[in-house]
C-alpha cells in the first residue's frame, strides 16, 4: 500500500482485511495522523528528487517537540539553491503551523525528515539567525545516504590539521608552553555556509559555569557553549525505540559531567541510521556513542530557539561524520576512555570519574575539559597557585607513561590542564605507530600560593681541580618573597676528566632544554614511540633545578641517549648494529646531571667553567 502524500510509510499489510478491518484501520490511521504518531518501515523510503521541487509544493516533516514521540508539521518548499555546497544543493523551505511560526526553527531539529508525495526529500538541517520567519534549508537525502553506505568503514585517526602539527606539539612540550593555539586546532572547524547555522542542540550537565570562559576557542570551533542549554535529569527510558523523526543523541562525555549533541533521525535502513543533515565535526570515519534522547520542552529565543533535552541509553555507534550528516549502526556502543581526576588541596581530597569518546583529536580536548572542570568544581578558578601534577597514561598494549610537573600560575585551570595534558596529543598523533589508550589518571596537589624561584647566581668553590677531589657547585635561588636559598651539588672528579675543561650549566627546565636542543638535537627527535615515551617521562619538570656538567670535544648520541665521548670510529660501529640506527654527534658530551626539587617553578640559567688538571 502506497502511503498518502506527506505521510511516513507505514508497515506493509500481509493479509487481506475484511471491510470492518479496513474501517478500523482507516480510523486508526486518521487518529494517528491527527496526533502525530506513526510506524516507520525498516527499509528506506523512496526518495523525492530535488529536481522535482517546485515553489509552493508542500510536504510534511517530523520531529519531537516533547518526550520521544515524533509529531508532524507541514512545510512549504520555496526553491532549490543549486551549488550552495560543492557538488551539492540545499532546498529552501518555510515551516507552517502556529507552533513553529511562533518559535521559529529550533536547534535540535537537525535531521527532521521531510516527505513530499509520500517520498523522502531530505532532512531539515539549517536555519538563519534572527530570521523573522521559520525559513530554513533541507539537505537532500541522496547526500545523506553516502554516510549510510560508508558505515562499514573502520574509524580513522583524526590526524592533525597541518602536516607540521606533530612537530609543533613537540616544540610546545619541550618549551613548557601550554600552547592554547594548538589546542584550539584539535577540533575540526566545521563552518556552515555564510549566515546559516546547524540545528544540532548541545546539552550538558555537571559543568562549572566558568568552563565556557576558560576554553572559548574549542567551544567556538565546535559550535558549542558551555554550559550548554542544560540537560534536565532523566532521559529516554530503557527500551526506547528510534525511528524517522525521533530525537537522537551523540554522547561525548559521561560520568561526573556529561556532554551530548542532540538532533533528529532522518532515515533507518535495517540497522543503519542517518541523521542531522549536517556534520557534527566533519571528521569522517569515527566511533561515537549513539543514544536515544528525551525532549523536555522547546525554548523560544530571538537569537536561537532550542529544544531542552537529555541523552538517554546508548543504542549504537556513529560511524561517519560527513558533510551530509552523521550515519551509524544500531547495536552496541563504542568503547569509551576512562578518566580519573584526583585533587588534593585545602578542602581535602576529591575524586572525579569520566568516560570520554575516542578519537585522535577528540580525546585530548575532552580530557582537558574533564580535568579543567574538576579543578573548577573543586573551587580553583583564578588566583596565585602552585600545583604538583602527575599524569598517568596506560596503553592497551601494556605500556604506560608517567609525567610529573610543577606549575606556578595565576590562572590554574587553563594552564594546568593544557600543560599537563600536552603529552596526550603528542602520543595520539605520533607518526611512529598507532596508539590506543586504556585509561588516563590525573593527580594534582594544590597550594594557594605562587612559589616561583629565580636563579640569581652559580659558583664553584674552586675553578681548578684535580682527579679525586670534589667539585662543589652552589646555585642560589631567590623566591618571590625575596629570600635567597642556596642549593649545593657535590660531585667527585674522576680520572677520565683529567686535562679537560668542564662546562657547568644550571637553571630551569625551559632555559636548559632550549640550549641543550642546539647542543644535541637528535636527543629531542625520538625515532619511535618508545623513544617518545622516554622523552616525555625524562624531560625535567618546571619545578626542578637542573645542574649539568659537560666535557670537551664532540659527544655521541646512540639510540637517542648520551654515550659520552667515544671515538667516532667506535660509535659508528656500535651505531650500525643498534636497532635505532646510526650514531649522532653533539657539540659537547654530557657527563653528569643532577636534579633538585625546589617546591616551586624555577626560571633563569647560568654557566661557569672549571679546569681539571
Amino acid at each position: 500500500m502506497r502511503p498518502e502524500r506527506g505521510e511516513i510509510p507505514s508497515v506493509s499489510i500481509r493479509s487481506v482485511p475484511t471491510r470492518r478491518a479496513w474501517i478500523l484501520m482507516t480510523l486508526a490511521l486518521c487518529f494517528s495522523v491527527g496526533f502525530g504518531s506513526f510506524e516507520a518501515t525498516a527499509g528506506p523510503a523512496e526518495s523525492f528528487d530535488p529536481s522535482e521541487v517546485r515553489p509552493g509544493l508542500t510536504g510534511r516533516a517530523y520531529t519531537v517537540f516533547e518526550g520521544n514521540e515524533p509529531r508532524p508539521f507541514d512545510v512549504e518548499l520555496l526553491g532549490v539553491l543549486q551549488g550552495s555546497q560543492p557538488k551539492g544543493s540545499r532546498i529552501l523551505f518555510r515551516a507552517l503551523g502556529d507552533s513553529l511560526e511562533r518559535t521559529g526553527i529550533v536547534s535540535g531539529m537537525s535531521g527532521s525528515p521531510v516527505y513530499v508525495e509520500g517520498k523522502l526529500l531530505g532532512a531539515i538541517a539549517f536555519s538563519f539567525a534572527f530570521s523573522k520567519e521559520p525559513i530554513g534549508l533541507i539537505t537532500p537525502i541522496g547526500e545523506m545516504r553516502e554516510g549510510i553506505a560508508r558505515t562499514g568503514q573502520d574509524p580513522a585517526p583524526w590526524m592533525g590539521p597541518r602536516p607540521t602539527a606533530a612537530e609543533d606539539w613537540l616544540d610546545a612540550f619541550l618549551a613548557g608552553d601550554p600552547a592554547p593555539e594548538l589546542w584550539a586546532e584539535l577540533v575540526p572547524a566545521y563552518a556552515p555556509p555564510k549566515d546559516h547555522q546547524g540545528l544540532v542542540a548541545w546539552f550538558a550537565s555537571g559543568w562549572d559555569p566558568k568552563m565556557r570562559a576558560s576554553f572559548p576557542s574549542f567551544a567556538d570551533r565546535a559550535g558549542l557553549a558551555l554550559p550548554a542549554a542544560g540537560a534536565a535529569a532523566g532521559g529516554a527510558g530503557s527500551g526506547a525505540q528510534v525511528r524517522p523523526g525521533s530525537a537522537l543523541g551523540v554522547r561525548l562525555i559521561e560520568g561526573d559531567a556529561s556532554l551530548a549533541a542532540i538532533g533528529t533521525v532522518t532515515e533507518i535502513d535495517g540497522d543503519r541510521v542517518a541523521a542531522f543533515g549536517h556534520p557534527l565535526f566533519q571528521a569522517g570515519p569515527v566511533a561515537l556513542p549513539m543514544t536515544t534522547a528525551w525532549i523536555h520542552a522547546v525554548v523560544p529565543s530571538l537569537a536561537s530557539p532550542f529544544k531542552m533535552g537529555s541523552a538517554g541509553e546508548t543504542i549504537g555507534t556513529v560511524r561517519q561524520d560527513l558533510r551530509g550528516g552523521i550515519a551509524g549502526i544500531l547495536g552496541e556502543g563504542p568503547e569509551l576512555l576512562p578518566v580519573r581526576v584526583v585533587l588534593e588541596g585545602p578542602e581535602g581530597t576529591r575524586r572525579y570519574a569520566y568516560r570520554v569518546a575516542r578519537g585522535t583529536l577528540l580525546e585530548p580536548s575532552l580530557l582537558t575539559w574533564a580535568t579543567a572542570n574538576s579543578f573548577l568544581q573543586y573551587g580553583w578558578a583564578v588566583g596565585n597557585a602552585t600545583v604538583d601534577l602527575e599524569l598517568n597514561v596506560f596503553f592497551n598494549d601494556g605500556r604506560s607513561l608517567t609525567r610529573r610537573e610543577t606549575v606556578g600560575t595565576g590562572s590554574p585551570v587553563v594552564t594546568m590542564s593544557q600543560l599537563l595534558l600536552l603529552p596526550v596529543p603528542m602520543l595520539l598523533g605520533n607518526r611512529h605507530e598507532p596508539v590506543s589508550l586504556d585509561s588516563v589518571t590525573v593527580r594534582a596537589a594544590y597550594a594557594p600560593e605562587l612559589r616561583e624561584n629565580r636563579l640569581v647566581s652559580l659558583r664553584a668553590k674552586s675553578d681548578r681541580l684535580h682527579p679525586g677531589e670534589t667539585l662543589r657547585i652552589e646555585a642560589r635561588l631567590e623566591g618571590r618573597d625575596g629570600v635567597a636559598r642556596d642549593h649545593v651539588v657535590a660531585l667527585p672528579v674522576p680520572q677520565r676528566w683529567a686535562g679537560r675543561e668542564l662546562l657547568v650549566i644550571a637553571g630551569g627546565s625551559e632555559e636548559l632544554t632550549a640550549w641543550d636542543r642546539e647542543r644535541a638535537p637528535t636527543v629531542y627527535q625520538p625515532r619511535d614511540l618508545d623513544g617518545l615515551i622516554r622523552l616525555i617521562e625524562e624531560l625535567p619538570g618546571a619545578g626542578e633545578l637542573i645542574v649539568r656538567v659537560y666535557g670537551e670535544g664532540p659527544g655521541v648520541i646512540l639510540g637517542g641517549r648520551e654515550v659520552g665521548s667515544l671515538p667516532r670510529s667506535v660509535a659508528d660501529v656500535l651505531g650500525a648494529r643498534h636497532k635505532q640506527g646510526p650514531a649522532h654527534g653533539a657539540t659537547r658530551p654530557l657527563l653528569v646531571e643532577r636534579r633538585i626539587g625546589t617546591g616551586g617553578s624555577v626560571r633563569g640559567g647560568a654557566a661557569i667553567r672549571i679546569e681539571v688538571e
